[in-house]
């Protein structure tokens, strides 16, 4: 999954049954003034509804169908110039500190791609074996011979590849600008 958007959410305070939070809505390594794909608007241009829903407890992880109060949210502060803000941080850092802000969807070259994930597997060492009676592994995941050792002397360096310092992907941007 290709998540678009980071949502960071503050709790304020409580206050005669109102509960008052900051949200921050982000997106993610997308430029946030053009379109998004399928026609859609462009972050600045979009029109986001909140809905907040509360769960009764905290004795077990939150589900989405735990929820029992749903409402939308309001508002009580709601920007006004998102366009003017996004394109006033652009000028910022490209004249203050000569930056380019790079227009173009950069993915992140050093995460893993979707379905390359190797699975974790666990040596079994000579003690271990002769412990107890060991025939065999009982999962594909533990390994007895010297295959382990052979995926940790291949292992491809990772050398900084040089990078055009005069550029920034608004990943980047958003990043040094919440810091």
């Amino acid at each position: 999954m290709n998540e678009l958007l980071s949502l960071l959410c503050f709790p304020q305070k409580w206050e005669n049954g109102i509960l008052h939070f900051n949200i921050v809505l982000i997106p993610r390594n997308l430029n946030p003034l053009q379109p998004w794909q399928n026609n859609e608007p462009a972050f600045v241009d979009g029109n986001i509804v909140f809905a907040a829903k509360l769960i009764p407890s905290l004795d077990g992880l939150p589900v989405t169908t735990a929820g029992n109060i749903s409402k939308i949210a309001d508002l009580k502060n709601p920007p006004v110039e998102i366009r003017a803000a996004w394109e006033a941080l652009r000028a910022q850092f490209e004249q203050a500190d000569g930056i380019v802000v790079d227009d173009t969807e950069t993915a992140n070259k050093r995460a893993p791609q979707p379905g390359s994930m190797k699975p974790i597997r666990k040596y079994l060492p000579l003690s271990y074996r002769k412990a107890f009676n060991f025939v065999k592994p009982r999962t594909k995941y533990a390994l007895t011979g010297d295959e382990y050792q052979c995926a940790i002397k291949n292992k491809p360096s990772e050398a900084d590849i040089s990078t055009d310092r005069k550029k920034i992907a608004w990943g980047k941007l958003v990043a040094y600008s919440l810091r």
